[in-house]
């Protein structure tokens, strides 16, 4: 009994931080982390996803090797299942099947893997929520069509927030899956804003709605058609009428979060305008532009510039920094663009991506543009089959199993 008590007492003392961000005497600096056990699982009472950077790390290699694991894995059952062959023509034939199953195993179980990727992602997360934190298990089994979503957002508000941000994480979801160009470009924003966030010395509370709204800031893309965003030349009139409505589109789903976003809210809207006032969609300029949009808006760019895109190449980091400077007072923020200056060329490097870095080579990219889905998993199982064969351990002349022809 005096134990419960005192669990109690330390409990009623404890108190957690405020809506507000701000941190005063007897408040712990952060929310509760998640305690041991099922990963994603929030306990109940947490407000907070702990980053999981290890198991999102092995989630995602698990669904790059899995396909070729399973590939190779079915190449060798299908040669020890047929009959041993010596003719040129039936060698062929026998390779060809071989390799069809391959192939056939490789992309059925790569498409399965892909399911996965979204979770690797969450499991990266480290978000603070209004009330408790969902499940990232759940969050990544309901994504569900884009007017499912809108519909719900339609519903009305949750009084907690809880419900209405496991809603928003699903929006961010279907914008990957509305234009799979551009998946993981939302992710790829936060972790700027939040090397933005951290030279600006933002509080904690700020800097935790801050990257809510990095990761929501084109959800008003389901308003957009696929074609229209990835289209390889210049935009007519009616394309840009589309494009200019997405930020309005995305303050209207993301309203719901409004109140405990407070003034990070406007950020959604406000991504696409220009300091110098050149901006959709109201033609904001200077402090006119709420903060968020100012920071979102060079984060979101610095992105752009450094990612693949089917209509246009990559820049590289110091290319990419060049032209923040040169639009630094037209199209952005100084203040923030030299926050972003300050980051080290290693800290973005790595926040760009290898792939990323590799595909500006010339070669290498054009390999990249070119390739179909799945081509560097194919390339890979067919490496370990051609070394297979070459040792004798796939070898046609071989009976079931491997037994030799006529042995018995």
């Amino acid at each position: 009994m005096p134990r419960t008590l005192l669990r109690l007492r330390q409990r009623e003392t404890k108190v957690t931080r405020s809506d507000s961000g701000a941190v005063g005497p007897g408040v712990t600096p952060e929310a509760p982390q998640a305690a041991p056990g099922r990963p994603g699982r929030a306990p109940r009472g947490v407000r907070r996803w702990v980053s999981r950077p290890v198991l999102g790390l092995v989630l995602r290699a698990g669904a790059v090797l899995l396909p070729v694991v399973v590939s190779v894995a079915a190449a060798l059952a299908t040669a020890a299942l047929l009959p041993a062959v010596t003719s040129v023509w039936a060698t062929i034939l026998w390779w060809a099947a071989v390799l069809l199953v391959a192939q056939t195993c490789l992309l059925a179980t790569a498409y399965a893997a892909r399911q996965l990727l979204p979770l690797a992602v969450l499991l990266r997360m480290s978000l603070l929520f209004p009330d408790r934190a969902p499940s990232r298990f759940r969050v990544w089994r309901s994504v569900g069509s884009a007017d499912a979503l809108e519909r719900r957002v339609e519903a009305g508000a949750d009084p907690t927030g809880a419900r209405d941000a496991a809603l928003m994480l699903g929006l961010v979801r279907a914008v990957g899956h509305h234009d799979p160009a551009t998946r993981g470009h939302s992710e790829r924003v936060r972790l700027f804003v939040d090397l933005i966030a951290e030279e600006l010395r933002l509080a904690a509370g700020d800097h935790d709605r801050l990257r809510w709204v990095a990761l929501l800031h084109d959800v008003g893309k389901l308003s957009v058609a696929p074609e229209v965003l990835n289209k390889p030349g210049r935009l007519d009139g009616a394309e840009w009428a589309q494009v200019h409505k997405h930020p309005a589109e995305g303050a209207r789903l993301t309203a719901p979060l409004g109140p405990w976003l407070g003034a990070w809210a406007p950020g959604v809207r406000d991504h696409h305008e220009r300091y110098d006032g050149s901006g959709y969609p109201a033609g904001l300029g200077g402090a006119e532009i709420s903060f968020a949009g100012r920071i979102v808006a060079v984060a979101d760019a610095f992105e752009t510039m450094t990612a693949r895109r089917p209509y246009k190449r990559p820049l590289t980091v110091a290319a990419a920094r060049r032209e923040l400077v040169r639009c630094a007072g037209s199209h952005f923020d100084p203040q923030v663009v030299r926050a972003l200056l300050n980051v080290s060329i290693g800290r973005l490097r790595r926040r760009v991506g290898t792939m990323a870095l590799l595909i500006q080579i010339p070669l290498v990219g054009r390999l990249v543009d070119r390739a179909p889905a799945g081509a560097g998993q194919t390339l890979v199982a067919a490496l370990i089959l051609a070394t297979l064969a070459a040792v004798g351990i796939m070898d046609p002349a071989s009976g079931p199993a491997g037994a030799p022809r006529g042995s018995r």
